[in-house]
C-alpha cells in the first residue's frame, strides 16, 4: 500500500509540474 501511495505522489508531482509549466 505504501508503494502505491508513493507512486501516486510521484504522478501528482509530475502533473503539478506540468500545470506549472503551462
Amino acid at each position: 500500500m505504501s508503494l502505491g501511495i508513493q507512486s501516486l505522489g510521484v504522478c501528482y508531482t509530475t502533473y503539478t509540474k506540468s500545470v506549472n509549466s503551462r
